[in-house]
């Protein structure tokens, strides 16, 4: 089966006026993620996960490729070459017309991933004088009680910071009401 593609589209420049990034080839993106330090491994597994999410577009022989079909038929796999690691694309399921030539968007990282990644960290602090479980549970009484929705995991998020002086992480607020709920 030929790989399901759309034709890429052509542009000249970015916003700025300077020239847009062309699509590198795909053992170059490789290459700088394991300048940039990542093993080899996680490096091949950064590319199959950023592909199969958007963030880095791939194509194939200057065709768009969809993420759909990439998940489905091919992914991102480490090679020797002459004591070299390198990245191939490998088959999962047959294509037709192989081998082709595979590249990614920009220099296959993803667009601001480290400024991303920085703002869902929070600064370490002050470890909180109450238990912000508690707190919750008796939020969500409260609120069955008065007959209103239960409230989200941002509102409690936000109700314990104003009480208990701490900020939970909305994923472990909405594990708890779950947990709860049960």
């Amino acid at each position: 089966m030929a790989p399901v593609v759309r034709k890429a589209k052509r542009t000249s420049t970015t916003a700025r006026g300077k020239p847009a990034s062309l699509p590198v080839d795909l053992d170059t993106a490789f290459q700088q993620r394991l300048q940039q330090g990542e093993k080899p491994d996680a490096a091949a597994e950064g590319l199959n996960a950023a592909i199969r999410a958007g963030k880095i577009q791939l194509y194939c022989d200057g065709q768009e490729v969809k993420a759909s079909w990439f998940a489905g038929y091919v992914h991102v796999v480490i090679n020797l070459v002459r004591g070299r690691a390198v990245a191939e694309m490998a088959m999962l399921r047959g294509v037709d017309g192989w081998p082709r030539k595979w590249t990614v968007s920009g220099n296959g990282m993803e667009p601001n991933a480290s400024q991303s990644t920085s703002q869902l960290r929070r600064p370490p602090g002050r470890r909180p004088t109450r238990n912000w479980q508690e707190h919750v549970r008796n939020e969500i009484i409260r609120a069955f009680h008065s007959g209103k929705p239960m409230p989200s995991g941002p509102d409690l998020a936000q109700s314990c910071l104003e009480s208990v002086g701490h900020a939970p992480d909305v994923s472990a607020i909405n594990k708890l009401i779950k947990d709860i709920l049960r």
